[in-house]
C-alpha cells in the first residue's frame, strides 16, 4: 500500500532455522551383525535332519554339551517321548529310533573330526609365524644339544633352552629357603623372568622326559600336577634335607659360617658349665680354618642334629649332645685351632 512520506514496507525475511551442532558421542557405535552366531556343528544343516540339527549349540564352542547332547539324546528323545512324537510328525523320518541315535552319535563324530583338522591346520600356522628369540642357551652361550622350547602364545614369541639349565633354574626355585624354612618359587622363563602358565609346565615335562633330563624334584613337583602347595605339604621332609645339604657344603656363604657358628655358640650355651668362646673368634676361625678336623667335626654334628630334627628324631639328639660335650673338653682352646 502506497503512503505519502512513507517508504515502502520491507518484506518480512524468511525464518531462518537455528542449525544446532550435535557433538558426537564419545561411545564408539558398535555395528550389530545380523548373521549367524558361532556354531559348533560345522556340517551343513542342509544335510541334517531335525533330531541330528539338536547338536547344534550356539551357546558354547567346546565339545563338553554336544558330547553331553550325543549321550543323552536317547533319553531325552525317547521313542514314546511326545518331543519324538512332534519331531517326527513335522519333519517325517523312514529311519527307526536306533538308526536316528546312531546317525547322530555319527553325526557328532565327523563334526569331531573336522573341528580338529581346522586346529591342527590353525596351530600350524600359528607356529609358522612364531618369533625365535634367541638360538643360543642363557647358560652355555651355546646351541642346546638337548632342546628345550617355551611358547609365548600372546606374544608369538618362542624361547630355546638348554634341558639342563632350565631344570637347574627350576630347581633352585622350588628350593628357595632362608636357612630350613621353604620359600618354594614357580618355574619362570629365564628371558623374560615371568612365570610360566600351567600348559608350558605339562610340554616342558613332556619335552624334559623326552630328551630325558629329569630329578626327583621335578618328578614330585608333577606328580602333584604342578601345585607348590601341595609339592611343600607332601616332601616338605625330603626338601627340607636338601636344603640343609646345600646350606653344609657351601663353605664360601656367610649363610653357611653363621649356621654353623649358631650351632657351636648353642652347645656351649647346652652345656653350662663352659664357657662359650668368642663370637667373632668362632666367624674368624670358621672363615679361615673351615678343613681343619675339629672344625669338621662340628660340622658333622651340626648336620647330625638338624637332620633329627627335620624327621622327627629329637631323642636321638641326645647322642649329639654327648658327642658335643666330649668335643668341648677335648678341645684345649679355640686359639689354639
Amino acid at each position: 500500500m502506497f503512503t505519502i512520506g512513507r517508504s515502502p514496507p520491507t518484506p518480512p525475511h524468511p525464518r531462518r532455522v537455528k542449525r544446532i551442532l550435535i557433538p558426537p558421542s564419545s561411545a564408539p557405535v558398535t555395528p550389530k551383525f545380523t548373521g549367524q552366531p558361532k556354531s559348533w556343528l560345522l556340517l551343513p544343516r542342509t544335510d541334517l535332519s531335525f533330531f541330528q540339527r539338536q547338536l547344534d549349540l550356539t551357546t558354547t564352542n567346546s565339545f563338553t554339551e554336544p558330547y553331553l547332547a550325543s549321550l543323552t539324546f536317547c533319553l531325552t528323545f525317547a521313542a514314546t517321548s511326545v518331543a519324538y512324537d512332534m519331531g517326527a510328525a513335522i519333519f517325517p523320518t523312514y529311519l527307526t529310533h536306533d538308526a536316528i541315535c546312531e546317525s547322530v552319535n555319527d553325526v557328532y563324530t565327523k563334526n569331531m573330526k573336522i573341528r580338529w583338522a581346522m586346529k591342527r591346520l590353525m596351530n600350524f600356522w600359528r607356529l609358522k609365524h612364531i618369533r625365535v628369540m634367541n638360538e643360543e642357551d642363557i647358560a652355555t652361550q651355546e646351541t642346546p644339544r638337548k632342546r628345550v622350547v617355551f611358547i609365548d602364545w600372546k606374544t608369538r614369541t618362542s624361547y630355546q633352552f638348554e634341558a639342563i639349565t632350565i631344570l637347574r633354574d627350576t630347581i633352585n626355585r622350588l628350593l628357595n629357603h632362608d636357612q630350613l624354612f621353604l620359600e618354594p618359587l614357580p618355574p619362570r622363563n629365564p628371558y623374560t623372568n615371568s612365570p610360566l602358565s600351567y600348559g608350558s609346565l605339562v610340554s616342558l615335562n613332556d619335552q624334559l622326559h623326552r630328551v630325558g633330563v629329569t630329578h626327583w624334584l621335578w618328578e614330585a613337583f608333577a606328580s602333584v600336577n604342578f601345585n607348590i602347595g601341595k609339592l611343600e605339604n607332601r616332601h616338605e621332609v625330603p626338601m627340607k634335607l636338601r636344603c640343609l645339604d646345600i646350606i653344609i657344603s657351601d663353605k664360601t656363604n656367610y649363610i653357611t659360617i653363621d649356621f654353623v657358628m649358631d650351632f657351636i655358640i648353642g652347645e656351649y650355651t647346652h652345656h653350662i658349665r663352659y664357657g662359650p668362646p668368642s663370637e667373632s673368634l668362632v666367624l674368624h676361625i670358621l672363615l679361615k680354618k673351615w678343613d681343619n678336623p675339629v672344625i669338621q667335626e662340628w660340622v658333622a654334628l651340626c648336620k647330625t642334629y638338624w637332620t633329627n630334627e627335620i624327621c622327627g628324631r629329637s631323642d636321638d639328639n641326645l647322642i649329639v649332645r654327648i658327642k658335643s660335650e666330649r668335643l668341648i673338653r677335648s678341645m684345649k682352646s679355640w686359639y689354639s685351632i
